[in-house]
């Protein structure tokens, strides 16, 4: 089969259709699990490669999705060359289209333990190990070495054991495939094209890499309830301006504005009516009118009247502002006034530098202007920085 080139993302487009797996859940069985390797009790589960677990019921870890049904695909490797990877068969409840697009998706939780001991974190590549996706017909076992779609455990989740993320990617066929095999494998033998990370001597230790996956989607392409078009942010003034354009809605209830200080975390911030449904351009827009300092991350989550949602694509948005914090007279002998603007007065916090990086002053503000008399400093040249509830703001003086 041809191995189809992407980049795992955040989707961008809400899709109605038909589910190609209609238990991408785990929720459904034949009946509950009580121990490991059990996934054949799943419903469309057809097959598996070693012995991958079922958690739903009372049985499985407390980490385990929702405390619903999710699996657990482990590889270990034990020493220096010996491999056990674990996969599951799921047999789609319709089977795939040949050239039609499908979007799948997929909750993962990545991470890596020595094997019995499950509170060690070991501080090596996650990249070792790769979950990959196959779309076949009928049943398939072992390591793929071509394969449809890889999500790099490590580039995405980095070091040590990770909450769940999705992710998503897309995928058109070129034969009427009837399953779906994903797999915990090795990366020393990645098909060109693909990060190749050798799984290097991690000594006599047995480590297991693992994912647990949840919430399974494969739905086609072929309805898109938005066309989104366009998406920025801007600062203008003490405000960010998010906006955004449509070209088409259909079924579509609201957006819902989301922000993030690292990219990783993210709140909601407002939302935004959508326009049901609609063939016409339409532009929207969000302001954030208490922004984070310098860098921040925005995203939508479209919601439709079926309660349906997905994410868009992230921007980022780099918030500064004139004069935050200033030092006069500078240069000063040691005596100087300290401003800061009011709306910055809380949590506020001066620590003054040397040049050398030794604390000489710390202390609290509380008032937009705050005499000082630091007189007993050598001349030369201080940095300082401000620490408020919205970030860090740094800056320099000089005392002659």
């Amino acid at each position: 089969m041809k191995k189809t080139a992407f980049i795992f993302t955040l989707m961008t487009n809400l899709l109605f259709g038909q589910e190609m797996f209609n238990n991408g859940g785990f929720e459904n069985y034949s009946s509950c699990p009580t121990g490991w390797d059990q996934t054949l009790k799943i419903t469309g589960c057809s097959g598996r490669n070693g012995s991958p677990e079922y958690y739903n019921c009372s049985y499985g870890p407390n980490n385990a999705y929702s405390g619903t049904g999710s699996v657990y695909l482990g590889a270990i490797r034990n020493g220096a060359s010996s491999f056990t990877e674990e996969g599951i068969n799921l047999l789609l409840t319709t089977p795939l289209t040949a050239g039609t697009s499908y979007t799948v998706s997929i909750k993962v939780r990545y991470g890596v333990t020595v094997y019995g001991d499950p509170s060690f974190d070991p501080s090596i590549p996650l990249t070792c190990f790769n979950l990959r996706f196959v779309f076949a017909n009928g049943n398939q076992s072992g390591r793929p070495t071509v394969f449809h779609a890889e999500l790099d455990g490590g580039a995405i989740y980095g070091n040590g054991n990770s909450s769940y993320h999705e992710y998503s990617f897309t995928f058109t066929p070129t034969q009427n495939y009837t399953h779906l095999y994903m797999i915990t494998a090795s990366s020393d033998s990645n098909s060109p094209g693909t990060t190749n990370v050798s799984c290097t001597s991690v000594g006599s230790l047995a480590y297991v890499y693992f994912n647990y996956i949840d919430d399974l989607s494969i739905l086609p392409l072929s309805i898109l309830p938005i066309q989104l078009t366009k998406l920025d942010c801007i600062q203008e003034n003490k405000i960010i301006n998010i906006y955004w354009e449509t070209l088409s809605e259909t079924n579509n209830k609201l957006f819902e504005i989301e922000r993030s200080d690292d990219g990783e975390n993210w709140s909601k911030i407002g939302s935004v009516e959508g326009a049901g449904n609609s063939s016409e351009k339409i532009n929207y827009s969000f302001i954030d009118d208490d922004p984070i300092f310098n860098l921040s991350y925005y995203r939508l989550k479209q919601i439709d009247f079926d309660s349906r949602s997905v994410y868009s694509e992230v921007v980022k948005a780099n918030y500064k502002l004139k004069q935050q914090s200033t030092i006069f007279p500078n240069p000063n002998n040691g005596k100087f006034t300290f401003r800061i603007h009011q709306d910055e007065l809380k949590e506020v916090s001066l620590i003054v530098y040397s040049i050398s990086g030794d604390h000489v002053f710390e202390t609290e503000i509380f008032q937009e202007e705050t005499k000082f008399d630091l007189s007993y400093l050598c001349q030369g040249i201080y940095f300082y920085s401000i620490s408020t509830s919205k970030g860090i703001q740094t800056g320099k003086f000089s005392v002659e």
